[in-house]
């Protein structure tokens, strides 16, 4: 597995560190190791990609990344701190976007409500601002709305006036708003047809740029990894098989199974 340090950041502190995480699910007989051993590291402002095929363990990292499942063993930080006294005192610093986007919109709300409701919950943190009147949730909001490239009108909208592909643009705004160090895209642009999705993962690169967030980003799609990671991490029956830049994993993978799954575009 290629492991190296990606230039300028070396000892940069991760916004995510995993480290030897393994975990098992489901009871008695049933129950089985999908991960093993897994460690993943993510610095601020970069991506990590992370592939493979269906059943490889991604969402079940995922869902690690997200404080959603805890490890039977290892360890997980967010920003030098243990996942959970970092979720406690710094809610709405992890978020998330998922595959689609419609999940993260209640039909009967408008789109600009949908979008300011996690300000309420990062408002009750111990570090949190303390209540956010209503004017500032406003103007945040169509703060977001400019930023991932919607009309601020779109506030007043409901999630099924939107095409996919603002929806899409909308649900990150949702995640960006309470200011996240780190985020998570699972599947984020596999519901889109080629073109949003250029576009769609060119404004998370601008946006990455803008906000400094880490990210991780699971996909089974190699060329949508390709254009949002600054490394890639190949994921088979539960453990990182190969690690290293998108041209060093994709161009040159020094993994059998890597190159089976770029044998299967």
């Amino acid at each position: 597995m290629r492991a190296e340090e990606p230039a300028g950041t070396a000892g940069a502190e991760a916004v995510l560190d995993m480290r030897g995480v393994g975990v098992a699910l489901g009871q008695g007989r049933r129950r089985r190791t999908v991960l093993h051993d897994v460690t993943l590291r993510i610095e601020p402002g970069r991506t990590m990609g992370l592939i493979g095929s269906s059943g490889s363990g991604k969402t079940t990292a995922g869902r690690i990344a997200l404080g959603l499942l805890r490890p039977d063993t290892g360890t997980v930080t967010v920003s030098g701190m243990p996942y959970s006294r970092f979720r406690r005192e710094h809610a709405g610093k992890v978020q998330a976007v998922l595959q689609s986007p419609q999940w993260s919109f209640n039909p009967r709300r408008r789109l600009g409500d949908s979008i300011t409701e996690p300000l309420g919950v990062v408002a009750r943190t111990p570090h949190g601002p303390g209540r956010i009147d209503r004017e500032a949730r406003r103007e945040l909001c169509l703060t977001m709305l400019r930023q991932v490239g919607l009309d601020p009108a779109h506030a007043g909208r409901y999630p099924h006036e939107l095409s996919g592909g603002q929806r899409q643009r909308a649900a990150i705004a949702r995640a960006l708003i309470t200011g996240p160090e780190f985020v998570v895209f699972d599947e984020a642009v596999s519901a889109l047809d080629v073109a949003v999705q250029q576009k769609v993962l060119r404004l998370i690169r601008q946006l990455q740029e803008t906000h400094g967030f880490g990210a991780l980003f699971i996909s089974h799609d190699l060329a949508a990894t390709r254009i949002a990671s600054d490394r890639i991490a190949v994921m088979l029956a539960g453990e990182i098989v190969e690690e290293g830049s998108p041209a060093d994993v994709l161009d040159n993978p020094g993994h059998p199974y890597t190159r089976r799954l770029l044998e299967t575009l």
